[in-house]
């Protein structure tokens, strides 16, 4: 990102999806007015994070009834694929 007289502006893409970031810092109320922005920015993703950890950690308390329920080796084979390479959300 880099910091411009007229303002200044990010970007994140995925395939999908894309997120614009624009901040002014043409003067000090505009600074201010862009640090709240990225204050409350960083709030907000903060709750999404914990949201998804949450929702990862009911989805693992879920999953051995709904094994049981719906019996499908491929389904088995990816659980333990992402339980390989995602550790952290256990």
């Amino acid at each position: 990102m880099s910091i411009r007289s007229r303002g200044s502006s990010s970007r994140s893409r995925n395939c999908s999806n894309r997120i614009n970031l624009e901040f002014d810092v043409d003067s000090e109320l505009d600074v201010e007015n862009s640090l709240h922005k990225v204050d409350v920015l960083l709030g907000a993703l903060a709750e999404l994070r914990a949201g998804l950890v949450e929702e990862a950690r009911l989805f693992r308390e879920r999953e051995p009834e709904v094994a049981r329920l719906n019996p499908n080796p491929r389904r088995q084979k990816r659980a333990q694929r992402r339980d390989e390479a995602w550790p952290i959300v256990r």
